[in-house]
């Protein structure tokens, strides 16, 4: 009977605490895959608002702005940009995210940054040109936002 004791210790004790080690483990892992997901997120997001902006679909690139008064600036700002500049190819090269703040006092739940290679040309001219461009988003519970404010009139 004492014998059975000591075995009993072992196999109720042991897989708790081998069983930590993996959970730990597994969270660890789940981060990583989260931001993967979170990137990939991101990256979707941010092809969408800049296709939208390319073809001049005012609706379909506002649709990433969380204000909706923002929104209708937006296409607003965007007919009149399209009647100057033309968008021919827009790369994305690279997107970061930060870490996940679930307390921060805005409501962003983390930030990220898009860095991308806009090509277009002006009208009349048509030369096409080439820049990097670095756009700032936002992350709140429901998607993932850009960072625009409207341009000063000139």
């Amino acid at each position: 009977m004492t014998a059975r004791l000591p075995l009993l210790f072992l196999v109720s004790v042991l897989p708790g605490l081998f069983g930590c080690g993996a959970a730990r483990t597994r969270t660890i892992a789940d981060e990583l895959r989260n931001d993967s997901k979170e990137q990939q997120f991101l990256h979707d997001s941010v092809r969408l608002h800049w296709d939208g902006r390319r073809w001049g679909d005012g609706a379909r690139a506002s649709e990433f702005l969380e204000d909706g008064g923002d929104r209708l600036l937006f296409q607003d700002w965007l007919e009149t940009e399209r009647e100057r500049i033309r968008l021919v190819d827009i790369t994305i090269l690279k997107v970061e995210i930060s870490d996940a703040d679930m307390e921060a006092a805005d409501g962003h739940i983390r930030t990220g940054t898009a860095h991308l290679r806009v090509e277009g040309y002006t009208l009349p001219a048509q030369i096409v040109e080439k820049k990097r461009v670095e756009q700032e988003w936002y992350r709140s519970t429901s998607g993932w936002w850009v960072i625009w404010e409207e341009p000063a009139a000139e």
